[in-house]
């Protein structure tokens, strides 16, 4: 499976890559991925509380960062993780795997109200639909830092 659409499919990608032994090319293994990606979805739901104060981008950044994610579905590389997101260095696979489906269920129960999420840190949007959007490319950005073995 290439292609990721729904949150569903994030999950299912992460245990395909741990099936065939996907290795980092990186500093973060498969676990720890998966460990930034649920706590990203976590913080999106807005069960972490309000996202320590960020400088929003200004508008034009804004609006590029939202056109390469959105219409692109690309996010570029070198942007350091924000503190409240960065994967634990020793999570073991079970452990992320089950953070990870837990907060997709949270976020796929949250899709379903009028629950208000959190603005994105810096691009600012902070509806379900983009904020889904938004967790997809970002595991693909991240599922792509990692190299199959024999290929």
């Amino acid at each position: 499976m290439n292609k990721l659409k729904t949150y569903a499919d994030i999950a299912a990608r992460a245990r395909e890559l741990h099936s065939a032994g996907a290795l980092p090319t990186r500093e973060w293994t498969l676990p720890m991925i998966c460990d930034h990606l649920a706590k990203a979805m976590i913080g999106s739901t807005g069960a972490l509380g309000p996202s320590p104060a960020h400088k929003p981008l200004p508008l034009m950044q804004r609006m590029v960062g939202q056109i390469l994610l959105f219409q692109l579905g690309f996010i570029p590389s070198g942007r350091k993780s924000p503190e409240r997101v960065l994967p634990r260095q020793d999570v073991k696979w079970e452990d992320a795997i089950g953070s990870l489906e837990e907060a997709i269920a949270r976020c796929q129960e949250k899709m379903g109200t009028d629950e208000p999420w959190m603005p994105h840190p810096l691009l600012g949007f902070s509806d379900g639909r983009r904020w889904e959007r938004f967790h997809i490319v970002h595991a693909k950005h991240h599922f792509g830092c990692l190299s199959m073995p024999g290929l």
